[in-house]
């Protein structure tokens, strides 16, 4: 039932910030070693921690301070007062985070979805997916502080984090290639 309520207010979140040409990014919350084993062992739930999040915000921080982003939990309503606050004097544009984004089906369509030749590198694949969007003209909505998900600790690998795709990001890029060749449909004529 926990992770169905904390689904359900994701999505719901997700779902108020929708426009037809926008993608919205929500934001990860790193939880440390010690909280994510209390999740998985099912003595808290994702829930509680949501709910208790600012009381237990320096436990939290403290725990994840390898994994930084704890900050990322807080919580407020889409459109209420701080959200409508925060855009007002927010300029700079959140970067888009593919483990928490939604969008229309059309869009993801329109650029071939994910770019399998990327690899697993999850730093490629969410540069690769807001330079496509946007060279289609999307906008990146933030939807962060509305649409928090909670990242389990675990180790990770460098492939992670391998930035070594950039070149060839960089070169559709100058060849204005927004629909990659390797996604959802195989071609090597998109």
């Amino acid at each position: 039932m926990e992770i169905a309520f904390c689904t359900l207010l994701l999505y719901e979140n997700h779902v108020a910030l929708a426009e037809k040409k926008s993608i919205v990014t929500g934001r990860r919350v790193n939880v440390g070693p010690r909280y994510s084993m209390q999740l998985r062992n099912e003595e808290i739930t994702s829930e509680c921690l949501e709910k208790n999040f600012l009381r237990k915000y320096f436990d939290i921080k403290e725990d994840a301070k390898l994994e930084r982003h704890s900050e990322e939990g807080f919580s407020i309503k889409p459109h209420g007062l701080i959200h409508k606050l925060m855009k007002r004097l927010r300029k700079k544009e959140f970067p888009l985070l593919g483990c928490n984004m939604s969008c229309y089906k059309t869009a993801m369509i329109e650029i071939n979805g994910f770019d399998e030749a990327l690899g697993n590198s999850a730093w490629a694949s969410d540069t690769d997916l807001a330079w496509r969007f946007k060279g289609l003209g999307y906008k990146i909505v933030s939807a962060r502080y509305m649409a928090n998900e909670f990242h389990l600790f675990h180790k990770r690998s460098e492939s992670e984090y391998n930035r070594g795709f950039m070149a060839e990001i960089e070169k559709n890029q100058k060849e204005k290639n927004f629909r990659c060749r390797d996604g959802i449909v195989k071609s090597s004529n998109n």
